[in-house]
């Protein structure tokens, strides 16, 4: 008999500690993995006793998480430098929103990881080629500039200067604040070491992460430069991974989320007319969730698919 899988969930949350806690219980009640839990305190902390009894490592980071920016990506490598810093022996690290709930039975999904031979499921891409789901110009502005943070009172005055972008190299992006960006002048992309977007949402082998981690130990440059990019937390990790040799990489990271027409890329909360969608098979895990909003569909996953799975 094949041993069990031996998982870490590691966990980025900033808000609805209710919905962490019952993502955590689930998880605790079907798995014997590690449990790490990367919590963005700046403007709320977690209080640690919704989480008693789950045997969960709790990270509260102060430094604030903004969207689009380089901090988006602090506290999943935090975790990861937790996770490799215990020394403790696991098979698959699993990432999660603390907005995400599994829709399949967790046994069933460490079950498929074991059996898979995979080293990672990861949604991921070329940005620059014909199959990118990205328009080409999106991906240039997001990953071949390099940007300036301006406060963000500035973003209203800063609109008013888009004709600029017209005739000049000058580029403004102000869905996430105001970032003023321009051409770089050297990327660390090239022929042989391609720029890839994909979902920052994924499952890793202890290989992959171990080669992950290295890597950008190995790559100072890469990473101060995409510091200085749009939305990292969407290419950094592909990037790194889909540019190694001998990783067996999955195209699918089993993950529901519909951010179509949601603004500013948010996903669109999860209500009881999606369980049919997500418990058809495809998926392991969904987002987002909301502990009111969703609480009619949670109680149906928890009867329909987690029950089954314990």
């Amino acid at each position: 008999m094949a041993a069990p899988v031996r998982c870490v969930y590691l966990i980025q949350s900033h808000t609805q500690p209710a919905l962490l806690a019952r993502l955590v219980t689930t998880l605790r009640s079907a798995s014997d993995g590690a449990i790490v839990v990367v919590h963005d305190a700046s403007r709320r902390p977690l209080d640690e006793t919704v989480l008693a009894g789950s045997d969960a490592t709790v990270i509260q980071r102060r430094s604030p998480v903004r969207r689009g920016r380089f901090s988006c990506l602090e506290p999943y490598l935090e975790g990861v430098a937790h996770v490799l810093g215990t020394g403790e022996p696991f098979d698959w690290l699993v990432y999660l929103s603390g907005q995400d709930y599994p829709v399949r039975p967790i046994p069933a999904i460490e079950a498929d990881l074991r059996r898979s031979g995979a080293d990672a499921f990861l949604a991921h891409w070329d940005v620059t080629s014909v199959d990118s789901p990205w328009p080409l110009r999106r991906a240039r502005r997001r990953y071949f500039h390099q940007y300036a943070e301006l406060p963000d009172r500035l973003a209203p005055w800063l609109r008013l200067l888009r004709p600029v972008e017209a005739v000049t190299p000058l580029q403004l992006y102000l869905t996430y604040g105001a970032l003023v960006g321009w051409p770089a002048r050297r990327t660390p992309f090239s022929g042989s070491f391609r720029c890839y977007g994909g979902s920052m949402w994924h499952a890793l082998s202890c290989r992959c992460v171990a080669f992950l981690a290295a890597e950008l130990q190995r790559r100072p440059d890469l990473v101060s430069y995409y510091r200085r990019t749009v939305v990292p937390d969407e290419s950094l990790v592909p990037t790194v991974l889909a540019n190694a040799e001998g990783l067996r990489i999955v195209q699918d990271n089993r993950r529901f989320a519909d951010v179509h027409e949601q603004p500013g890329g948010h996903a669109r909360v999860l209500g009881p007319a999606d369980l049919a969608e997500l418990t058809g098979g495809r998926y392991d895990f969904a987002r987002r969730f909301d502990v009111g909003a969703s609480a009619a569909l949670l109680d149906a996953l928890d009867e329909k698919v987690l029950a089954a799975g314990r």
